[in-house]
């Protein structure tokens, strides 16, 4: 065992005479700082979800909010919203706490935004499930575009 750890010392000496040999190992360190940063980086952009303690005042808002959706049956500006956590009981802070709603629902997967407001994500999947192949009209495509119908 003595020996092989004497040969290691040696290889290790030699190794640290060679400019490619440190190189590999400036690069390895750069990989290892950068590596561990990137990959937690990733994690968290994969996940839109900010998680939010029970209690807290995210997760009040979040709630209010779905239930406001779930009962209504339609997406909701954040105005609307915001009106229904003050309903609530609910103080939000800041100098636009309307801005500070839609942020704390921009901020979760149980939400997406459009130009009619906010809704429940939960909402399109079940529109996709629940529409029969043959209505006639396409999800999600406008009403009325502007072009001329085609006559078969």
């Amino acid at each position: 065992m003595r020996a092989a750890k004497v040969e290691e010392q040696r290889l290790e000496a030699l190794l640290r005479e060679d400019p490619t040999f440190l190189r590999l190992e400036a690069v390895r360190r750069i990989i290892d700082l950068y590596g561990t940063r990137s990959e937690r980086t990733q994690t968290t952009e994969t996940t839109k979800e900010r998680r939010s303690r029970k209690g807290s005042l995210a997760s009040a808002i979040r709630e209010i909010a779905a239930t406001h959706l779930r009962n209504k049956k339609a997406r909701a500006k954040s105005s609307e919203i915001y009106q229904a956590v003050v309903d609530a009981g609910i103080t939000v802070p800041g100098q636009k706490p309307v801005s500070v709603v839609s942020s704390y629902l921009s901020g979760s997967e149980m939400f997406d935004n459009t130009a009619e407001g906010y809704g429940l994500t939960e909402w399109i999947e079940t529109h996709f499930e629940s529409e029969a192949p043959d209505s006639g009209e396409l999800s999600g495509a406008p009403r009325a575009n502007g072009a001329e119908p085609l006559n078969p």
